[in-house]
């Protein structure tokens, strides 16, 4: 089922780019059912942890490569269109997955302490999911007692996703340098390609460029909040979302991000200012970056 609200984006950057809504829904269905058999099959170290695990059957499903979606479609992350999009998406992902934990619940139960009246009580995260889900919960149960979750993804979504954008972050730079700890504990620094800028100019020439593709310290503070503000109210345990904040950033505007993000109803939030003392993990390639940072010293100490 696809609401007519989900048109695509009528600038995309990537020729004939869609989003495939059905089958993201039929990807996350299979997603929950595949961690719920991970459940039964899992090794616990200690009894008391198969006892949590069994009688509340907590699974969380996510997504990636949600920054890199919006850029081929043509939407800015950081745009009113963008901030929709996200909406959209994450209701996608919370329907399928309760759907389909639901017609877990019909074939094996729902999980052991499942109280329909509890569970769908006002005020529940439950209590706000669409009709039909809920009286299907009524008559049927439902399998798992928490089921989305968006994880940070950064290095899956490097080593496995073609540098796709992380979970719901924005893209990071359109060509970052990241340092890695190597196999003989020395550091390396590589340069990686934003997957979907590097698509974007295999297919315009190596000098394309496009606003489309934002990064994260191009944004706003707000317009972190905004993407982060639509998505929390849709997911049922927790997400991980970085605001990256600029070095000179006034602390009483630093405070505001936390104050803001307590009156969105935000479980939590997490700030990110980068400093000279301590060096960085990731960085915008395409920008000149500091060199006072002993690059050969574990604990990073400013040379002086």
């Amino acid at each position: 089922m696809v609401p007519p609200q989900r048109a695509a984006a009528r600038h995309q950057q990537i020729p004939k780019a869609y989003f495939a809504w059905d089958r993201f829904e039929q990807a996350v269905a299979g997603g929950v059912e595949l961690l719920d058999r991970v459940l039964d099959v899992t090794n616990w170290p200690l009894p008391e942890q198969q006892v949590e695990a069994q009688a509340k059957r907590r699974i969380g499903v996510g997504y990636l490569g949600l920054a890199d979606a919006m850029a081929k479609l043509g939407i800015r992350y950081d745009s009113k269109e963008g901030v929709e999009f996200t909406r959209q998406v994450t209701t996608a992902l919370r329907d399928s997955a309760y759907r389909a934990s639901i017609e877990l619940a019909k074939e094996l139960g729902p999980f052991p302490l499942f109280d329909a009246e509890k569970y769908l009580k006002k005020g529940t995260f439950a209590s706000r999911l669409p009709e039909d889900i809920k009286d299907d919960i009524r008559k049927y149960g439902i399998r798992n007692s928490h089921l989305l979750s968006l994880a940070p993804t950064g290095t899956i979504a490097m080593a496995f996703g073609d540098n796709a954008s992380s979970s719901i972050e924005p893209m990071f730079s359109k060509r970052q340098e990241r340092v890695k700890i190597l196999a003989d504990g020395t550091r390396g620094t590589f340069n990686l390609d934003n997957g979907a800028f590097r698509e974007f100019q295999m297919l315009n020439g190596p000098d394309a460029d496009s606003p489309v593709f934002v990064g994260a310290l191009e944004m706003t503070v707000g317009d972190h909040l905004a993407v982060l503000e639509a998505a929390a109210p849709l997911i049922d345990s927790a997400i991980s979302k970085t605001i990256n904040v600029p070095v000179d950033y006034p602390f009483e505007d630093f405070a505001d991000v936390y104050l803001r993000a307590w009156k969105a109803g935000i479980k939590g939030v997490t700030t990110y200012r980068p400093s000279p003392m301590i060096g960085h993990v990731l960085a915008d390639a395409t920008k000149a970056q500091a060199d006072d940072i002993r690059t050969d010293d574990p604990d990073r100490r400013v040379e002086l």
